[in-house]
């Protein structure tokens, strides 16, 4: 872990970081003491000056961090971002032990965000055993609390605070907090639904200069000093927008994918194969449609064949009444009577036409 020095004018070294500006901004009194009141319900009623009366504060404004390596039973090395022993608002002994994380991808791969915390806090009430309490007495056990800024949430996440502790599923409201874990997702500067929110959006959100950031921390959300808060920040802009860039175009990605403008690997699988079928539909419906078209063509030469025969019986049918009604008007009938009582009503028109042209 990088851990950076301090100059003179107590600004950080360690330009262009943003892990080790995290760490640094984390340590100010002024910015935890407004963590504490916004996220720990030990210390939401108390005023800031008091909460830091509760912080071991070592010089000035910075607070002291605690040993942030811890060993499991595999003698394997745990190493934290921040561990503070911050005293209860009640007795000013500690009572509780806080892990602070700053984290980028809220989706690590391979495992849940959740479940590491969870690993943490029960390393460190685990390493309690010898130091804060000894033997069985375990009404000495401290509250542990894991908290993790998501500095790079999801689009739907900005600004969502999630709070977990032990719950006893059978009462409505009774549940064991000496085991905390809360996460708390950033969001731009100007959309700050609360004071904490405030200032960590105004620390790690996007579109702020660093002297902006420091500046807007004192004016608007009371952190003293813009000018020792800048010296703890400076690089803090830059670093932001080059360690979170790649996920930038992640979350650019998962927002069209919402607004159902990209389509995701599976969703193309899904859609490929409607088109599939559709394709399929498609040529049935083709290869009926070629055969009703074959069929039209038959009916239409069936009914050519029909018509030309209708035609042909027809034409007989007129030159045998024709002759008939012809050979009584030559025998002294009148023609209109003759055609009365031979010509049917259908060819009238043409048997009279030809008459008439005789």
């Amino acid at each position: 872990m990088i851990s950076g020095s301090e100059n003179p004018t107590g600004a950080s070294s360690n330009k262009g970081n943003l892990d080790t500006i995290f760490k640094n901004a984390m340590e100010d009194s002024y910015i935890l003491a407004t963590i504490l009141k916004g996220l720990v319900d030990e210390y939401r009623d108390m005023e800031i000056e008091e909460i830091r009366a509760c912080l071991p504060i070592r010089e000035g404004r910075k607070v002291a961090k605690g040993n942030t390596e811890f060993i499991n039973a595999n003698n394997e090395k745990i190493e934290l971002d921040n561990f503070f022993e911050i005293d209860s608002p009640d007795n000013r002994k500690i009572g509780i032990l806080m892990d602070l994380e700053g984290q980028g991808d809220p989706n690590p791969s391979g495992y849940s965000l959740i479940d590491r915390a969870v690993y943490y806090t029960s390393t460190m009430i685990s390493n309690q055993k010898g130091i804060y309490f000894e033997k069985s007495d375990y009404s000495g056990l401290r509250k542990t609390v894991s908290l993790w800024v998501i500095l790079d949430p999801s689009k739907k996440d900005r600004n969502k605070v999630t709070d977990y502790v032990l719950c006893d599923r059978n009462s409505d409201d009774c549940f064991y907090d000496r085991e905390h874990i809360i996460t708390i997702n950033i969001s731009d500067p100007d959309d700050s639904p609360d004071f904490v929110h405030g200032v960590l959006n105004t620390l790690f959100g996007g579109g702020l200069n660093d002297r902006e950031r420091a500046e807007r921390l004192e004016s608007k959300y009371n952190i003293p000093d813009a000018d020792y808060i800048y010296g703890q920040i400076r690089g803090i802009s830059m670093s932001i927008e080059e360690e979170l860039h790649a996920s930038w175009g992640k979350h650019a990605i998962e927002d069209g994918i919402e607004a159902g403008d990209i389509y995701t690997k599976d969703q193309y699988e899904e859609v490929k194969g409607q088109y599939e079928e559709l394709k399929d539909q498609y040529g049935e419906m083709k290869n009926q449609y070629g055969e009703m078209k074959n069929q039209y063509g038959e009916m239409k030469n069936q009914y050519g064949e029909m018509k030309d025969r209708y035609e042909e019986v027809k034409a007989k049918r007129i030159a045998d009444i024709y002759r008939i009604v012809l050979k009584m008007i030559q025998n002294g009938m009148p023609m209109d009577e003759a055609i009365d009582m031979c010509v049917p009503d259908d060819i009238r028109t043409e048997i009279r036409r030809k008459l008439t042209n005789e």
